[in-house]
């Protein structure tokens, strides 16, 4: 199976259609995976676009539920044995932000 290479998110790149462009082969090969790399990639792309959707609701779902946390009241320490609890949970919730960010 010709790989693809994820460098950010959404943005790939396909080691297999480079080296079709850059250095093509003389000859075609009887065992290439896939035997062509167009039609490969255009089903990828297509698979990854169905894909899209769902995989940005899930990350709204997952911000919305981080802001909500972060805004909570139930995280504001009300007395001083609380407040190494509340800077814990504070620290894990920004963790978890910067998690969701990258």
């Amino acid at each position: 199976m010709c790989p693809l290479i994820i460098i950010y998110n959404n943005l790939k790149c396909s080691p297999g259609y480079f080296l079709i462009q850059m250095c093509p082969l003389k000859k075609k090969s009887k065992s290439l995976d896939p035997k062509e790399v167009k039609p490969f990639l255009i089903e990828e792309a297509k698979m990854r676009n169905n894909q899209f959707q769902p995989l940005i609701q899930q990350y709204y779902m997952r911000l919305v539920d981080w802001i909500i946390k972060m805004n909570s009241d139930s995280l504001r320490a009300m007395n001083r044995n609380e407040e190494r609890e509340f800077l814990e949970r504070r620290g894990n919730l920004i963790v978890l932000g910067i998690n969701l960010a990258v």
